[in-house]
């Protein structure tokens, strides 16, 4: 096929001239004569001529067809080219777009967390994770020149994280739930049973002090009690996920599931004692944009 297309491309003047001179041929018999006895002349010549330009134009059709697609699919190929470079720059803005569309549905629960009598919320983002198999504790970016003392207790929209227990000008260290050293007071919501929620550097929190039989059962939600002048009443803490009777002892064996995941935690709200009105900070007394 490639030989022949060659072999017409190199003669292809000579063969348009043959075609152009058997046409007019067959035009002359056709207005020279309208006899019976040139009829048959006159189709078999039609015959011939059909047969012959069918033979030389079926490979120029084939070519043309060929280039044709051939050009379509270089500019398909140019297209999606095109279109790979514009995924690459696109790709970054979405990332981009999704993590602050993220954010922004994080700070809106910030906000729509219930006020607390006396208190004010001041925002934070967490900075910095000092976790480790013997302590669990979070870095926030807000500190003494923010307004943030010792103690101040933090929060999630889903429930307390802990409270501080050191800070700088800039920053502040909190001691979360989790952590072996934090002990707080709490109790049971349904039956109001009084407890001391101890860390164990885990998700889970033992409940210390509660009587064989006390009224506890699996799913019971765990708040603050507001005992011991830290924490004040009625915060989320957890919820009951594991009951066990002791067979020696006077206390039986329950366990809770913080209601915060502080693995995944990125922005808090700091509780402080004022009646002044809520207000947010940023590293080195920026404001932050909510």
């Amino acid at each position: 096929m490639v030989a022949l297309l060659t072999l017409i491309r190199q003669y292809r003047n000579g063969l348009v001239f043959f075609l152009v001179l058997t046409t007019a041929v067959f035009l002359l018999f056709s207005v020279r004569s309208n006899s019976n006895r040139h009829g048959i002349f006159q189709s078999g010549l039609l015959e011939a001529i059909g047969s012959v330009q069918h033979f030389f134009l079926s490979p120029v059709r084939v070519f043309q067809g060929i280039r044709q697609q051939t050009h379509e699919l270089m500019d398909l190929a140019l297209q999606n080219q095109t279109l790979r470079k514009e995924l690459t720059i696109l790709k970054p803005i979405g990332i981009q777009n999704q993590e602050l569309l993220l954010e922004n549905n994080r700070l809106r629960q910030l906000l729509n967390m219930p006020p607390q009598p006396n208190y004010r919320y001041i925002s934070a983002q967490v900075v910095g994770n000092s976790s480790s198999i013997f302590a669990k504790s979070l870095v926030l970016n807000a500190g003494v020149q923010h307004g943030i003392p010792l103690d101040a207790i933090v929060l999630a929209p889903t429930g307390l994280v802990g409270r501080v227990v050191r800070s700088s000008e800039d920053y502040s260290q909190v001691l979360t739930l989790q952590d072996l050293n934090s002990r707080i007071p709490v109790m049971i919501q349904r039956s109001r049973v009084q407890s001391i929620a101890s860390g164990r550097n885990s998700s889970t929190l033992q409940l210390e002090f509660i009587s064989k039989d006390a009224d506890v059962r699996v799913g019971d939600l765990v708040l603050t009690s507001g005992l011991g002048g830290v924490f004040v009443k009625g915060l989320i803490v957890g919820q009951v996920e594991q009951v066990i009777p002791e067979e020696v002892g006077l206390f039986q064996k329950v366990q809770a599931r913080l209601a915060v995941d502080l693995d995944r935690i990125e922005e808090v709200n700091l509780l402080v004692p004022s009646l002044e009105t809520t207000s947010s900070v940023q590293p080195k007394g920026e404001e932050k944009a909510l």
